[in-house]
């Protein structure tokens, strides 16, 4: 049986929104995560 791909949303922060400069099409996307609620013995 293969991992679960899905993580629990206390475990991780995703900005709502994104500032892509002008004259440029590149932004730059940090994603918090952190070890809460995950199990290496996960199935």
């Amino acid at each position: 049986m293969g991992a679960l791909t899905e993580v629990d949303a206390a475990a991780y922060i995703v900005p709502t929104t994104i500032t892509i400069p002008g004259g440029s099409n590149e932004a730059t996307l940090t994603i918090n995560l952190t070890d809460i609620n995950m199990s290496p013995f996960a199935t």
